[in-house]
């Protein structure tokens, strides 16, 4: 779905996957999915299949659905024709299909105002990580919404080296959206390929909550060489140190004025009271 696109960085997501991420997003009526790397249409099929036959929606229902709650982009000409031949197999002719890289349309998908947002990203695009796919996929939902995506255990790494932006997008996406599951897929799922594959589930828009689990992930980790905290305290961070600390926020007015923090430490109180406030 990108002009970069490579052949071989093609993987078709089983359709037992596509399944698992609508049984994930709880797809309901009131879900708005989007997927901008539609591929032959996977994700959004299966999504309208779990509104098709479901018992217990009216044929009013179900066709209002299927007009107005169903977006994709895909930018591979071959991979667009039987997306939307995929489409019309499964009983939706009018689904909003764009033949285009989806960044070049990053701003008019947020327009749709979707909900749900699915992806299994390119694993071998010259011009963008997988992880920005992501980013992309996730900021063009609204806030409060659930995305799902699959992508290789590599992108998501130390161990890519093909593209040199990959942790700063890592850490603009913890920044702006909230990690809330991940799950490591067998070895052959894509057989014959052997990717490695995980699948992640973010809540959009969290920024607050998602900071302070992003600086909990890397004081543990500094604290294997640094005594940051004690050792017994690191299984009950979050009451011994994180709200320890928070409960100082409603004391402080950042408004009016400015606050050091002398001898911090680890970051305690101060960053945490800076990540609250911001």
């Amino acid at each position: 779905s990108t002009k970069g696109g490579s052949d071989l960085g093609i993987v078709l997501t089983p359709q037992h996957i596509t399944s698992l991420f609508c049984d994930i997003a709880e797809i309901n009526l009131n879900s708005k999915i989007l997927d901008t790397c539609a591929g032959t249409g996977g994700f959004l099929a299966a999504a309208w299949r779990s509104i098709l036959y479901h018992s217990s929606y009216t044929n009013k229902q179900k066709d209002d659905f299927r007009r107005n709650n169903l977006y994709g982009i895909e930018n591979n000409r071959r991979m667009y024709t039987i997306l939307a031949l995929n489409m019309f197999l499964n009983k939706d002719g009018k689904t909003h299909l764009y033949f285009d890289d989806c960044f070049n349309l990053s701003e008019q998908i947020k327009k749709t105002e979707c909900n749900v947002g699915f992806i299994n990203p390119p694993y071998s695009d010259e011009l963008y990580s997988e992880i920005s796919f992501i980013e992309l996929m996730l900021d063009s939902l609204l806030p409060n919404s659930i995305g799902v995506a699959i992508t290789s255990v590599n992108s998501v790494s130390n161990r890519t080296k093909k593209h040199n932006d990959v942790l700063d997008t890592k850490r603009r996406v913890l920044q702006k959206h909230s990690l809330i599951a991940s799950i490591q897929m067998p070895n052959n799922l894509f057989y014959p390929k052997g990717t490695e594959t995980v699948i992640l589930v973010f809540r959009t828009g969290e920024k607050n909550i998602t900071d302070i689990k992003f600086f909990i992930i890397e004081l543990l980790k500094a604290n294997k060489k640094h005594n940051f905290i004690s050792k017994s305290t690191e299984n009950v961070i979050w009451h011994r140190h994180i709200l320890d600390s928070a409960q100082l926020v409603k004391f402080i007015d950042f408004s009016k004025s400015s606050l050091s923090d002398l001898g911090s430490g680890g970051g305690f109180p101060g960053l945490i009271l800076a990540l609250f406030n911001k």
